[in-house]
Formats: C-alpha cells, structure tokens, sequence
C-alpha cells in the first residue's frame, strides 16, 4: 500500500480561480475554499450578512446588561465621589463656573481648549462648599496639575 494520493488544487468558491491547496510549509488543507482573504471577505459580505439592529434591539440589550445584569457589575462599588460628580447640580455648577470666567484660564489667561473646573478650597475638606460658586474656577489643565488640590496630591497635605 502506498500513500494516498490528494488533489493539490481547488476551485475558489468566489472568482473560481483555480489555486493550491497547499500552505508554504507545504501541508496540504482539504477544507481550503478560497484562493486568498480577499475572495473569503467577500464571499462572506455577500453570503453572510450582518443582522440589522433595530432601536428596540438595542434597548433590549442595553437593559440586559444594566446594574447587577452586567458583565462589569462589581457590587455597587462607584465611589461616592464619582456619583456626587455625575449629579446635574454638579454639572450645572462647573457649567456657571466656565461662564462666570469666560471659558479662560484664570492662571495662564488662556482661552477654550482643555479645561477644568477647580474648587479653590478643596473638594474633600469643605464638602458644604463644594457647588458654591465663589468657591470655583477655571484652570486649563497644565495650570490645573500645578495647583495642590489638584486630583490625588491633596490626600498627603495636612489640613490647615
């Protein structure tokens, strides 16, 4: 007994150009369809097409995933700060904050790009100032950096 002969060649399912069913390495592939990516791409846009996502779909998915449904669910465990900062009362002051100073930096008097509202006296240790309008204004964010109130820096001052 010898060895089983193959057919080498096939006939590609898209342009029906004849083509090797060979790899480089030299091993032979039986369930090779396509001459090269280009024709399977193809053939699978044309064969193969993409379901339609109606607005409803969408909602139905959206609401499987929500809260403790969710793949990214941890327990509940957003801190408080980063729901007080969604709140639209916090929104609506950052907004009056950029309005009040014109959309500039009040350190460097650049005007638009990137910037951030600031609480002047910081956020953690004046909780009962915290959408009042004096106590905010309008850096951009190299100035911002700068300040020692700025993100996590103030955790490591000493509150005077």
């Amino acid at each position: 007994m010898g060895r089983k002969r193959y057919c080498t060649t096939g006939i590609c399912e898209d342009c029906s150009a004849i083509f090797d069913k060979r790899q480089p390495s030299g091993k032979y592939l039986a369930s090779k369809r396509f001459c090269d990516k280009k024709c399977s791409s193809h053939y699978n846009a044309l064969h193969r097409p993409t379901p339609t996502r109606t607005p409803e779909w969408n909602k139905k998915i959206g609401d499987a995933q929500r809260g403790r449904l969710g793949n990214n669910w941890r327990g509940g465990v957003t801190p408080a700060q980063k729901l007080e900062r969604q709140r639209p009362e916090y929104k609506a002051w950052r907004e009056l904050v950029y309005q009040r100073d014109d959309y500039t930096c009040q350190v460097c008097y650049k005007r638009g790009g990137n910037i951030q509202a600031d609480h002047i006296k910081p956020w953690i240790a004046y909780p009962e100032l915290r959408l009042e309008l004096s106590n905010g204004r309008t850096l951009c964010v190299e100035c911002h950096k700068k300040t020692p109130t700025y993100a996590r820096n103030y955790k490591y001052q000493v509150l005077s």
